[in-house]
């Protein structure tokens, strides 16, 4: 790992004039074959300036004359090592909250706005338009064109007409709060022909009850939270403003608040630990009341290279409910 990223929250010197990271693979095969096994995977990162890193490949004459680290085994396992310390021996956020999704990508942004009003006149604008000037003010992509029908985005079954079809007087699709950037809410058309990827997903499991986490579990975590909560669904960019990913936790899996997000036993397990009750509510006001405080990235700076945060759940009962308390506060307040 040669380090050299310039495009995210931690800057590294790159060995070439690219913003993008660079690394080098080497393949070796002894034997036959051995397709269904997983190979071992070592790993090894040289740090410093461009200059240092290039000096440090050039006086190597052996695999042997870097310091290797064992990366876990495993299909679906990344090429990174796994360090020493209490840290790594406790689960990521995605063991606990098993369920992650992409967040809601529109590609475009005229469906997005400050006010309903802004996206009224926007859409009038366009069904107004003759049908070769909608191809225009529409910005059209491979998966969405002005032409095709779409399913609807929060019906079931239901066919919507192309927008090059549409009469002047066509109604206006149905606006709603919607999570564009970390602490920015925003309005946005819920209309699946305006949206290349909306994740319906997302939108059918939307309550009052339901609570959206947002991370950056892909890449380096910077300085400040590690996570950020909305209350509704939240944008591909929304925790960062670039690079998103699939970086969305819910804490439920349906409108109902009926089946949480938590990886089965965990709860069962904590409640005979604590001798007493916890909820999803509980463990999810927990983990965002850690992950919440700018203190955690400063004190697993390094840990935290290797992406996914993870989670240190106290067997301290009284602990526990502190943080919980203070997680559903800041739940609040964001």
């Amino acid at each position: 790992d040669l380090e050299g990223d310039n495009l995210g929250a931690r800057r590294t010197e790159n060995v070439f004039n690219i913003q993008t990271p660079v690394a080098i693979a080497i393949g070796v095969r002894y034997g036959p074959p051995r397709s269904d096994e997983p190979a071992t995977t070592y790993y090894t990162r040289i740090e410093g300036t461009r200059i240092e890193k290039l000096a440090r490949l050039d006086s190597a004459k052996l695999i042997a004359d870097f310091d290797w680290r064992d990366c876990p085994s495993g299909w679906h396992m990344p090429f990174l090592p796994v360090g020493s310390g209490d840290y790594y021996s406790w689960p990521s956020l995605t063991d606990v909250f098993p369920w992650q999704h992409s967040g809601v990508q529109f590609k475009r942004k005229w469906p997005i706005a400050e006010a309903p009003s802004v996206l009224e006149h926007r859409w009038r604008t366009l069904v107004d338009a003759p049908p070769e000037r909608r191809v225009e003010l529409f910005h059209e992509t491979r998966d969405r064109t002005v032409h095709r029908t779409y399913g609807a985005l929060l019906e079931d079954g239901t066919q919507l007409p192309a927008i090059a079809d549409l009469s002047s007087d066509a109604p206006l699709p149905e606006i709603v709060r919607y999570a564009y950037r970390s602490f920015d809410r925003q309005w946005a058309l819920a209309d699946s022909r305006l949206g290349d990827f909306l994740r319906p997903s997302l939108w059918r499991i939307r309550s009052p009850k339901q609570v959206y986490l947002t991370s950056f579990l892909s890449g380096v975590l910077g300085q400040g939270p590690a996570a950020v909560v909305a209350a509704h669904p939240p944008d591909l960019d929304h925790f960062r403003g670039s690079f998103g990913g699939k970086h969305v936790v819910p804490l439920w899996r349906d409108s109902e608040g009926t089946v949480a997000n938590v990886t089965g036993g965990v709860l069962n397990v904590l409640e005979e630990t604590y001798g007493g009750t916890v909820t999803p509510e509980d463990l999810f006001a927990y983990a965002y009341g850690v992950l919440a405080s700018p203190t955690y990235v400063d004190r697993f700076s390094e840990e935290l290279t290797l992406p996914g945060p993870r989670l240190p759940i106290s067997r301290d009962a009284d602990r526990f409910r502190a943080m919980a308390e203070l997680g559903r506060k800041l739940i609040g307040w964001h």
